[in-house]
């Protein structure tokens, strides 16, 4: 009904958060292919960042009191958050702590060269894991849960507790000892408000 009127721009406010999930995503499939073929422009409100992420071309983040976090691209979003709120919302990130030395700064006891003091958003996919004295730092496994084609281990790494995703073919146990890195150009640092 709303485009028998022909609108340069449509509002959908969280139009699909009473339907189950199966037709939610036929919903979602038709509201792209729609768009496809009117060439549209949709703001559309959701609270859910899988769909924001699925439908949209550039996806806003408001904070706390209305406060634009971040406008971008849904790559953008996933892989370079603008600050801690944004990486806590779009979850599937851990947040660790960076300190900051004379030496230079580290993160879960991996030197990360000279950087302010603050914190550092890292996907469970880009920490790396290896058997016990081949990462850069040792780690205690916490939790092992298989998810299909791969396996989600939660582990502590220099008293910071981190999720990461490893090959199905990784399983160490709970209580093991083994070895973690962190991708080169994957971490997204920030430092201490007021730095």
């Amino acid at each position: 009904r709303a485009l028998a009127a022909d609108p340069p721009i449509l509002l959908m406010d969280e139009p699909f958060s009473a339907v189950d999930p199966v037709v939610r995503q036929d919903l979602q499939q038709e509201l792209l292919d729609l768009q496809k073929r009117l060439h549209r422009t949709i703001v559309f409100v959701t609270h859910d960042i899988d769909e924001a992420v699925l439908l949209g071309n550039r996806v806003a983040v408001f904070a706390r009191g209305g406060r634009l976090a971040q406008y971008a691209t849904p790559e953008e979003l996933l892989r370079a958050p603008a600050d801690d709120f944004v990486a806590d919302f779009i979850g599937q990130t851990n947040i660790v702590t960076v300190e900051s030395g004379p030496g230079g700064a580290r993160m879960l006891g991996i030197d990360v060269g000279q950087r302010a003091a603050g914190t550092a958003s890292i996907r469970p996919e880009d920490i790396l894991l290896h058997a016990e004295g081949q990462g850069q730092v040792a780690a205690t496994v916490d939790f092992v849960r298989d998810i299909g084609s791969s396996v989600e281990i939660h582990l502590t790494a220099a008293g910071q507790r981190v999720v990461a995703l490893a090959p199905a073919g990784f399983h160490p146990s709970v209580g093991d000892t083994i070895s973690l890195g962190v991708r080169p150009d994957s971490p997204t640092f920030f430092p201490a408000a007021g730095a």
